[in-house]
């Protein structure tokens, strides 16, 4: 029996000597799917790696825009009280041209008192000039700070559009 099995065997041998298995086929095959994945991996890599610069890029500008919007808010209140502050200084204008109106016309019915009168003249022309004064000053600062919000609107906006564009 074991001169048969080795009979056989030696058949066997034989017989597969003759078959050619395709090894290198199979080694090139695999080669060639492990390049593809590898290749494949380094794409999503760099896609993962883009999509997170573009989540880092997003919060820094919602963080910008709040930070625009705070800025705007705040030179809105400002503009706010110089126009209050605009408003009571030319009411303290008409008020102190009114008086010194009055005083003249005063003046001239009264001339014994015409010296003190001329000195209360004086001082409310003093006063009516410093109101000129606070009044173009502060005209200026609303002006200043109107400007100042526009080009802050019109950052927001490009903002915006710049935000829109980007998704």
């Amino acid at each position: 029996m074991i001169s048969s099995l080795d009979s056989q065997y030696k058949n066997l041998s034989t017989a597969f000597k003759g078959i050619r298995f395709p090894t290198d086929d199979i080694e090139k095959s695999v080669k060639d799917q492990i390049d593809n994945l590898q290749r494949e991996i380094v794409k999503y890599q760099e896609v993962n790696s883009e999509l997170q610069q573009a989540q880092q890029t997003n919060e820094h500008l919602k963080s910008e825009l709040q930070i625009e919007h705070e800025q705007q808010a705040q030179l809105g209140d400002q503009l706010k009280n110089l126009q209050q502050a605009n408003t009571e200084l030319q009411g303290r204008h008409a008020m102190i041209e009114t008086e010194l109106q009055k005083l003249k016309a005063k003046a001239t019915e009264e001339s014994p008192r015409h010296l003190e009168l001329e000195s209360e003249i004086a001082t409310l022309r003093s006063q009516l000039e410093k109101a000129e004064r606070d009044l173009q000053t502060t005209q200026e600062k609303l002006e200043g700070a109107e400007q100042l919000r526009q080009s802050e609107e019109s950052s927001v906006a490009h903002w915006k559009v710049r935000q829109t564009d980007t998704y």
